[in-house]
Formats: C-alpha cells, structure tokens, sequence
C-alpha cells in the first residue's frame, strides 16, 4: 500500500477504464485474466499512439519470493 503524508498508508484502488496510473498511462480495458493476475490496456497519455500492457499481481502472491522470482523472468524476457 502507499504511505499518504498524513500518515496511514492508503488502500490499494482497483484499476478500471480512465484511471490515470503514474501521471502517464491512462486505462482503457482489462485484456485478459491469468493465473498471475489481470493484463490491461494503457495509453500514454501525452502521446496517444503509444498503447502498452499492464500486468497487475495478485495481491496474495506480491509477498511470495518464488512467484516475484517468476515474474521478473517474464518482465527480463520482455525486454
């Protein structure tokens, strides 16, 4: 979860078409659902022909070592 400046962290908000994700990528659809989590379609918001995907985990494998081990071999193979 993300610390606020007052203090407690915030709770984690789901994504959902038009939710801007890190003042850059806006959503636009969920593409497709996995053993891993969601993938959705983004678009950068300052440049409008560039799409990307987004790989959301699910919130109960984020603290399990072997899961983050597999998934940053799926993130090294996509570059």
């Amino acid at each position: 979860m993300a610390e606020s400046a007052d203090g407690p962290p915030e709770p984690r908000r789901a994504l959902e078409p038009g939710r801007v994700l890190n003042n850059n990528y806006r959503i636009i659809e969920r593409i497709g659902e996995g053993g891993m989590g969601a993938v959705w379609l983004a678009e950068n918001i300052f440049m409008e022909e560039d799409h990307v995907a987004i790989k959301v985990i699910r919130t109960e494998q984020a603290d399990d070592e072997v899961f983050r081990q597999m998934f940053g071999k799926e993130v090294k193979a996509m570059l």
